[in-house]
């Protein structure tokens, strides 16, 4: 467990959960809604329907902070698929140790939509500040950026929210559960992290990571 503010601490246990539609929980926050069934990670970024392919992508959308959850089940009641990535923070209260599921980005979920679907029904939805773009228009998040937070969750390796990092030695990991990932090698307190980046967001998220999984990214 690592103290990371007054009164908060980050659990380095397994921690993230899976939920499909309210059912079981299984590495992560991630809902499909009905009719479609809920993604495996190598397919995750595709949807079908009728026997061709639509084109979607992920956006952020950024929230109200520590509303995400809340968001997250508003949209989801609208038809719309959502990406809340969690982790675990323990905070001590005066009498007791308290555990709670936080963003792993706080303010930001992830949604993914048909391109050209409209956003009014998102941007009128309590809560939502709005859709993260450029200039106000709603820009996609890269789809390797979203495998990477998705696959860092669902490993069930200790990650946390981490400051945003563009500068350090390029790694890919070989090894174990996240192998083929790419990111920035950090030392902290003697232990090795993995940082990766979504750049959308300006925000990065730090995984631990065992120093034989570790190659120089070429």
């Amino acid at each position: 467990m690592t103290k990371v503010g007054q009164n908060e601490y980050i659990d380095c246990s397994p921690y993230n959960t899976l939920r499909v539609n309210g059912g079981t929980d299984l590495g992560l926050l991630w809902r499909q809604p009905m009719p479609f069934c809920a993604p495996q990670p190598n397919t995750a970024l595709h949807a079908y329907s009728g026997g061709s392919q639509l084109q979607r992508y992920w956006y952020a959308i950024q929230t109200k902070t520590r509303l995400e959850k809340t968001v997250e089940t508003l949209l989801v009641r609208k038809g719309y698929e959502t990406f809340l990535p969690l982790y675990k923070v323990r905070r001590q209260w005066s009498d007791r140790i308290k555990e709670q599921e936080c963003a792993l980005f706080p303010g930001y979920l992830f949604s993914r939509l048909v391109d050209g679907q409209r956003w009014l029904p998102i941007l009128t939805t309590p809560y939502v500040r709005e859709i993260v773009g450029i200039a106000g228009r709603p820009v996609p998040v890269p789809d390797h950026e979203i495998e990477a937070v998705h696959t860092i969750v669902a490993s069930g390796l200790p990650a946390c929210p981490w400051p945003f990092l563009k500068v350090g030695q390029k790694v890919r990991i070989v090894h174990g559960p996240l192998a083929d990932m790419e990111g920035l090698l950090v030392m902290i307190k003697k232990q090795h992290r993995l940082v990766i980046s979504v750049e959308m967001l300006q925000r990065s998220v730090a995984v631990h990571i065992d120093m034989a999984w570790v190659r120089p990214a070429t």
